[in-house]
C-alpha cells in the first residue's frame, strides 16, 4: 500500500526542487568547492563582494555604511544554515569574478553593468530582498527618506501628515 505524502512534504519538496531548478543555471559548470573551501563559510572576499553588491542596489547611504556590511553577515549566516544558499552566493561571487580584473578592482559604473546582467537570477533575487529588507528595515534610514514609521499604534496614516495633501481633488471634485 502506497503512503499519502502530506502536504507539508508536498511543499517542502517542491521549495527545494525550485530552488534547485532556478539556481541551476546560475551554478552551471562552476566548481562550488573552489570558490568556498568550505560549503557553507564565504571567505573574506566573498563577503567583502556581496557588502559591494548591497551598496549598489541601494545606494541610498555613504559606500562602506555598516547596514550593506550588515548585509553580507545576514547572507553570511543564512550560507551557515543552509548550504544551498552558500552554494549559490559563492557561485554568484565567482560569476562576478569571470574577467580579467577581479569584480571588486573594476570602477562602480563596470560593476553596475553585471549587476544589471545578473537580474533575473537567483543570486541577484537574494541579494536584492535582502539588502532591501536589511537597509530600508533600519529606523536611521527612515527617518532620512522622511518616514515615519508604523501608525497602526496611533491610529493610522490619516492624522500622522497625510491630511495636509493639498493637491489631491477633494471628494466633492474641488
Amino acid at each position: 500500500m502506497k503512503s499519502k505524502m502530506t502536504r507539508r512534504q508536498f511543499s517542502k519538496s517542491l521549495g527545494g526542487l525550485s530552488l534547485g531548478l532556478c539556481a541551476a543555471p546560475l551554478l552551471g559548470p562552476l566548481k562550488l568547492q573552489a570558490a568556498s573551501p568550505v560549503i557553507g563559510k564565504l571567505t573574506d572576499a566573498e563577503q567583502k563582494a556581496l557588502t559591494q553588491y548591497a551598496y549598489l542596489l541601494l545606494p541610498l547611504l555613504e559606500e562602506g555604511n555598516a547596514l550593506y556590511t550588515k548585509v553580507a553577515e545576514v547572507l553570511t549566516q543564512r550560507a551557515k544554515q543552509d548550504n544551498r544558499v552558500a552554494a549559490m552566493l559563492s557561485a554568484g561571487v565567482q560569476a562576478l569574478n569571470q574577467q580579467n580584473t577581479a569584480w571588486l578592482e573594476l570602477p562602480n559604473d563596470k560593476q553596475r553593468t553585471m549587476i544589471r546582467k545578473q537580474t533575473n537570477t537567483p543570486f541577484f533575487q537574494l541579494l536584492h530582498w535582502t539588502t532591501t529588507e536589511t537597509v530600508l528595515g533600519a529606523p536611521n534610514v527612515w527617518k532620512q527618506l522622511g518616514y515615519q514609521g508604523s501608525s497602526i499604534e496611533y491610529g493610522g496614516y490619516l492624522h500622522r501628515g497625510f491630511n495636509d495633501i493639498d493637491w489631491l481633488p477633494s471628494a466633492n471634485g474641488k
